[in-house]
């Protein structure tokens, strides 16, 4: 969220962006768990995030213990997968079993060999399985489709070999029938990256990435490999891969990414069929700019004021308005490519000069149009809603260098040459817009900071500007912000029952908000 804009709204309205410790002069400090951290009652209230969702998932991680109790049976089935006896697989301790953001990873060791694999189970509380069921099988299908088309296809790409998968429904895939029945749930079986195999990146990241231009050019040339030995094979459509009950590898799911998936975990409904494609680009952003509406619709703690709401409400309308001006006719219809979108610093394993020794959880992967073809927003090492355009465009420039000297190497006659839609769509602004499209939580910060400025002068003039364009985002606007506000109030109230506390005045303040904002409006626009 962009505090700068939200500011003056209010200045004018008569009502204010205040610290929260300001308004409130109570003292919470009572803490409860979440899954990796602690919160307490006023860090709560001041979050973005789902607080009130995400204190269940301590209680949801308890499933650990039920994979634990069946480690024989995880034995038996990686045994089957490998074709060897159930007493050569031993599962590891859960000390050390590794949790991520999505998945839970168990190490089990080949006593016959000392090499070790892992098994890893999708998180039903972090993948959405509850509010919309099938979530687990999907990812689940749509990684070993990933994995398998990679690998027929683009062999060069370091990743895990994958022995099998399974699927919730009991159904198994490995390299020979299968008698066995699984009692785990979904699961990928694929190698353990081993410390000899290469080291996170994430490892040594921020120590050295700024202070070592070497170490740097390194990891941008593996990058570029990575992005162009993809682009070597263009796509029919707009989606991810998904192995059917046949076990056929198609591109014929969604397109999967895992900012989808948090949207629906935290129960906000994207409303896209599974067997959703797409033919062109513009009906993949109009799917897109969807999503984000339905973010501002259902996040029940999307607003901190009625400023806050309205400024959301402008950038939605203004993202609509503008989508054409950032993508080529020509590329309407392709080419589309298969872009690893989840790929960051702790998803990649290098060797000790930055050389990309293997790729890791490709989950994420979509075919999508060539100009989403982009460098990591995290160049920088900063977060979306807080890259520094300076610093960036200057870590941009020296990926590009390396990125062009790539692809004439590799693809010298190939008649769209990435490079050129690449720093077409920095010098259009494009690349703000398609990371906005692509981050419902940074999509405001990005709109006013980097897409805006480009077509209207900021500062004291924006009020009216966001008086004239936030009323555009839906029919009655008014009633729509009256209705954000009492979701608000409730979740509010919901937090405090979570932390046994009272805070009238946080709630008073959202009424008192609303008042001064009706008063106000008519001479502001």
């Amino acid at each position: 969220m962009e505090k700068h804009y939200s500011v003056a709204l209010a200045s004018q309205t008569g009502f204010y962006w205040c610290q929260w410790a300001n308004i409130h002069s109570l003292t919470m400090s009572t803490k409860r768990s979440l899954l990796r951290r602690e919160i307490t009652y006023s860090e709560a209230k001041r979050s973005h995030e789902n607080v009130v969702h995400e204190l269940s998932y301590p209680k949801c991680a308890q499933s650990s213990t039920r994979i634990y109790r069946r480690r024989e049976v995880i034995a038996a089935l990686v045994a089957h997968h490998l074709g060897v006896c159930p007493s050569t697989c031993q599962v590891e301790e859960p000390k050390k079993w590794m949790s991520g953001s999505f998945n839970l990873c168990v190490p089990v060791k080949i006593t016959s060999t000392s090499r070790r694999l892992v098994i890893r189970f999708p998180l039903p509380y972090r993948v959405g399985d509850n509010f919309r069921p099938g979530n687990a099988d999907e990812k689940v299908r749509c990684e070993a489709a990933t994995y398998a088309w990679i690998s027929q296809e683009c062999p060069s790409i370091p990743m895990p070999h994958l022995y099998g998968f399974a699927l919730s429904t009991g159904q198994l895939l490995v390299q020979h029938p299968a008698s066995i029945p699984n009692e785990t749930g979904p699961y990928l079986l694929m190698d353990f990256i081993e410390e000899a195999d290469g080291r996170m990146l994430s490892d040594d990241w921020h120590d050295k990435y700024d202070g070592n231009r070497e170490l740097r050019m390194n990891l941008f040339r593996s990058l570029a490999k990575v992005i162009l030995t993809l682009s070597r094979k263009p796509l029919p459509k707009i989606g991810s891969f998904t192995i059917d009950n046949d076990g056929f590898v198609r591109l014929e799911n969604r397109p999967l990414a895992a900012e989808s998936v948090i949207l629906e975990n935290a129960e906000t409904p994207l409303d896209i069929p599974r067997d959703r494609v797409y033919n062109t680009v513009d009906s993949y952003v109009n799917d897109l700019l969807f999503v984000q509406d339905n973010y501002l619709r259902h996040q029940p703690n999307g607003l901190v004021r009625v400023a806050d709401c309205v400024t959301q409400m402008s950038a939605l309308s203004m993202m609509r308005a503008l989508s054409a001006r950032f993508f080529e006719r020509d590329l309407n219809h392709g080419p589309f490519y298969l872009s690893l979108t989840d790929l960051h610093a702790s998803n990649i394993f290098v060797d000790e000069n930055w050389n990309i020794k293997c790729l890791i959880d490709i989950e994420w992967a979509i075919s999508q149009p060539l100009e989403f073809i982009q460098p990591p927003y995290w160049l920088t090492g900063e977060t979306v809603d807080e890259i520094s355009p300076d610093k960036y465009s200057e870590r941009h420039e020296e990926f590009m260098e390396i990125f062009e000297e790539q692809e004439h190497e590799m693809h010298p006659t190939q008649p769209i040459q990435c490079s050129s839609v690449i720093k077409k769509t920095w010098d259009t602004g494009a690349f703000w817009y398609i990371l906005a499209l692509q981050s419902p939580s940074g999509l405001n910060t990005l709109f006013y900071k980097h897409i805006q400025p480009r077509f209207t002068v900021s500062g004291t003039d924006n009020v009216r500007f966001l008086m004239a364009t936030y009323r555009f985002w839906t029919c009655d606007a008014g009633a729509f912000l009256k209705a954000k506000v009492e979701k608000k109030k409730e979740y509010n109230e919901r937090l405090q029952q979570e932390f046994h506390v009272e805070d009238k005045e946080i709630n008073e303040e959202l009424d008192i908000d609303l008042d001064k904002f009706k008063l106000a409006e008519p001479a502001l626009r």
